[in-house]
């Protein structure tokens, strides 16, 4: 059904054959599919039925994740944990507690804070991602300065910097 089905418009229409557009802006699967079976029963009248799934699922993610991109996922429900993990996890520097959620909603685009330590997030309204969600992870301090993602990184990190202060200190004092 994700190569053959049928797109909802920028205005919410669906255009099907016979019935012609269809109106399921701001409507549930369920809410969609009885209003195209309630529009088909005027022209069929044997035994129908409809089947309305979400074609995939698009999303961003953006930050401090191992493949930051756009993704687009065919079912047609992901947990955000799902999508992070679609997306190669995050790194060792990502603040887990302070995840954007970039959500469209028809009255304009709104930002959310989510903490991905905190356990009642299954309960919130943004566990689920849903279509053109976009998630933004910020490095930790650490990243900022410079540091390295994990132990050896940042060790080797001091040590060419202490090899380059040994080497100019050569250098000069000859």
């Amino acid at each position: 059904y994700y190569m053959t089905g049928y797109t909802v418009d920028k205005n919410g229409f669906i255009r099907l054959p016979i019935i012609g557009e269809v109106q399921v802006k701001d409507k549930t699967i369920d809410e969609a599919r009885v209003i195209i079976e309630s529009k088909l029963r005027e022209f069929l009248k044997n035994e129908l039925y409809v089947k309305v799934k979400l074609g995939g699922i698009r999303y961003s993610a953006l930050g401090e994740f191992r493949r930051p991109g756009k993704f687009v996922v065919l079912q047609d429900r992901m947990t955000i944990f799902e999508a992070i993990a679609n997306a190669g996890d995050l790194t060792t520097v990502a603040k887990r507690d302070e995840v954007l959620l970039i959500r469209q909603y028809p009255e304009g685009t709104k930002l959310h804070r989510i903490n991905l330590n905190d356990r009642s997030i299954i309960q919130s309204p943004f566990y689920f991602i849903q279509p053109n969600d976009q998630l933004y992870v910020e490095p930790m301090k650490v990243r900022e300065v410079g540091a390295g993602e994990n132990a050896a990184q940042s060790l080797s990190l001091i040590i060419s910097a202490i090899t380059v202060a040994v080497l100019l200190i050569n250098t000069f004092t000859r």
